[in-house]
């Protein structure tokens, strides 16, 4: 279910994570979500997946007046959705994101937005959502498009972080 921002005031938990996805891949496999296991990537995975989270890190830093949300996510889960499946995902999630949630993206083609991507091993979701149009610079916090402050617990990303510290300096 899509919405259209102009149109709704209220925008359901599931929605608060889809506005204006810049890229979501996803694998063809189906797991359970909570059969979602770290000891699903190789070694040589988790390096190729620590050198793709810098990349994208440092694609970020070029372009500093984009603001962007990330999120981890199951099959048909949003992150910060309360559902028994995600309850193992969720310890997953909260621990890579940090690190390396940014695992199945390649690169940014030139125009910083459109994103080339490969699925690397799983059935797990990275959403990248351009959310410059909800953050308040005052508040240091992101907006949800019903215009409230999101809650901080769903929004503490790396990236997230990272772009506060660079709005407040």
């Amino acid at each position: 279910m899509s919405f259209i921002l102009s149109k709704e005031k209220i925008v359901p938990v599931g929605e608060k994570l889809r506005n204006n996805p810049i890229g979501v891949v996803y694998s063809s496999e189906t797991y359970g979500a909570g059969e979602t296991k770290l000891s699903m990537f190789s070694d040589d995975q988790k390096k190729q997946l620590d050198q793709i989270c810098k990349s994208i890190l440092n694609n970020l830093s070029a372009n500093p007046e984009r603001i962007y949300r990330i999120s981890l996510e199951g099959r048909g889960q949003a992150s910060g959705e309360a559902d028994e499946r995600n309850i193992k995902l969720a310890s997953f999630r909260a621990k890579y994101m940090r690190d390396m949630a940014y695992k199945y993206i390649l690169k940014y083609e030139q125009n910083g937005v459109t994103i080339a991507s490969q699925v690397l091993s799983g059935q797990l979701t990275l959403r990248i959502i351009d959310n410059k149009p909800f953050y308040d610079v005052v508040k240091g916090r992101i907006l949800w498009a019903d215009g409230q402050a999101g809650d901080r617990q769903y929004q503490r990303s790396k990236v997230n972080v990272y772009y506060e510290s660079k709005l407040k300096n």
